[in-house]
């Protein structure tokens, strides 16, 4: 599969990076995670995958996709993931895609795999961690017009903190 983006400017895989991503590919064309497809592979470097976060309140039958592109020393580097927009309303993906998810930076270990990346992103899909976020007022009215109620709670079922 190809992607028809424009060629990426990045440095080109490592050899370590390169045959992990081939491992994990394959692995992945074996046995996905639930509620993703893979719908493009650009060089190896950038994945274009399909999340179907129907499992989770308020996201029923919404289809989103995710751009995942991989640094030269994958994975000793945590890869860069992002909604393609529209993203998904969330506390904890801005408008532009952009996913405020620990193991993707701070906690990103070696040992982690695209499709636990998947499996973690659906997960907070369904169970937000609003805990430690402060939410600004306007993102409350909008959850609340939007009709996500839901998600003005933190996992803990207490009220998020608001500024």
């Amino acid at each position: 599969m190809s992607s028809s983006s424009a060629p990426s400017r990045k440095k080109a895989l490592s050899k370590v990076a390169s045959n992990r991503l081939q491992r994990e590919l394959a692995e992945w064309q074996v046995n996905p995670p639930a509620g993703f497809k893979l719908k493009a592979i650009d060089n190896l470097q950038r994945w274009v995958i399909e999340i179907n976060a129907s499992h989770g309140r308020p996201y029923v039958k919404k289809i989103y996709q995710l751009q995942v592109d991989f640094p030269e020393h994958y994975p000793m580097e945590a890869p860069q993931v992002n909604f393609v927009p529209p993203a998904p309303r969330h506390p904890n993906i801005y408008s532009n895609g952009h996913i405020c998810l620990d193991i993707l930076y701070d906690s990103w270990s070696p040992a982690m795999t695209v499709s636990f990346i998947c499996s973690s992103i659906l997960s907070m899909l369904t169970e937000p961690n609003c805990g430690g976020f402060n939410i600004p007022l306007i993102m409350i009215a909008m959850l609340r017009t939007a009709g996500m109620e839901g998600l003005l709670r933190g996992p803990d079922g207490c009220s998020m903190k608001t500024v």
